[in-house]
């Protein structure tokens, strides 16, 4: 299935391939989709099984999103990436110990992590920012849009690569 969904998407959505493929796709989650009903029926299904295959079934909506919505990424391998680095750097330093520590943790991973994404150089963009902090007297600047990915030009991008 994972094949069938690389495949769809490998194509336009108009195209004949597109069509083929994304037919292809609905197909075999519909196989899937009847044999965990039959399988739920039977009378002697483990009950390990029997959750698992309920859990399916009460998320079916939510793990097949991606059949209507090409762009949205079949798993979340992505997110579990970017979620790597603050995972194992909270175990190297036993945790935040403190409430306001963990907050402040997680927000300047997510925006470490979208400077990331956005291709942005983290340690150039925080310098950056924090000298303009420190030209106004050590206080955030009043208009921060200039230093939000989404607010720069594609130059700017590259200074800050």
């Amino acid at each position: 299935m994972i094949h069938a969904t690389k495949l769809k998407n490998t194509h336009l959505p108009d195209t004949t391939e597109f069509q083929a493929k994304d037919r292809e796709l609905r197909d075999a989650l519909d196989k899937l989709k009847e044999r965990y009903e039959t399988e739920l029926n039977s009378q002697r299904l483990h009950i390990g099984k029997k959750k698992a295959l309920e859990r399916m079934k009460n998320h079916w909506d939510g793990l097949t999103v991606f059949v209507d919505y090409p762009y949205i990424p079949m798993s979340n391998s992505e997110a579990e990436r970017m979620m790597r680095n603050p995972a194992v750097g909270r175990k190297n330093y036993y945790g935040s110990g403190a409430v306001w520590s963990a907050e402040y943790t997680a927000i300047m991973f997510s925006i470490f992590q979208t400077m990331r994404k956005h291709g942005i150089n983290e340690k150039k963009w925080l310098l950056s920012y924090l000298k303009t902090c420190a030209e106004s007297h050590g206080k955030a600047p009043p208009d921060i849009s200039p230093f939000l990915p989404w607010n720069m030009n594609e130059k700017e991008k590259i200074d800050y690569g």
